[in-house]
């Protein structure tokens, strides 16, 4: 019999939890692309899985501004996943980083709690639906693990074209 880690009775419990409470399926956001492989459903080719489309039009248009900030992040998100050598993870993540810096400083600034929750909310689903199945999350981690010990410069002024 296979030993399950603490970890993985877990976030099992959290999954049961949901079912019991909320029913069968609702625990999935709905529209998600959970099919094989890294790049996902993108009909319109433009760098951007549909999930994550549907995701930005729904919760992150506000602005065009903001807007193509998301875009353009998770095309580095995605870009960042994808990266086979150190070279490509850590151009990848320098500019994710960028992204970050534009979205904190420059598109959601300021120290208003509102800003605040969306920048960080925005951040957090796109890296969590680009890495959504258990190919595309170890294949994530895998890239963060060609950047171990990199030094980045943080801008002043980040470059949000």
């Amino acid at each position: 019999m296979k030993k399950l880690s603490k970890k993985t009775l877990h976030i099992s419990g959290i999954a049961l939890a949901c079912l019991f409470a909320a029913g069968p399926g609702a625990c999935v956001p709905k529209g998600e692309d959970f099919t094989p492989g890294l790049k996902g459903i993108d009909s319109d080719a433009n760098g951007i899985r549909d999930d994550i489309d549907a995701l930005i039009l729904q919760k992150y248009a506000d602005t065009p501004t903001i807007k193509k900030a998301a875009e353009k992040y998770a095309r580095t998100v995605q870009v960042f996943m994808e990266a086979n050598t150190k070279q490509e993870a850590y151009q990848a993540a320098k500019e994710s980083g960028n992204m970050v810096d534009c979205i904190v400083h420059v598109i959601l600034p300021g120290n208003n709690i509102e800003n605040y929750k969306k920048r960080g909310q925005l951040i957090d689903e796109i890296v969590a639906y680009t890495a959504n199945t258990r190919e595309r999350f170890e294949k994530y981690w895998q890239s963060s693990a060609l950047i171990a010990g990199a030094t980045f410069e943080i801008n002043k002024k980040p470059d949000c074209q």
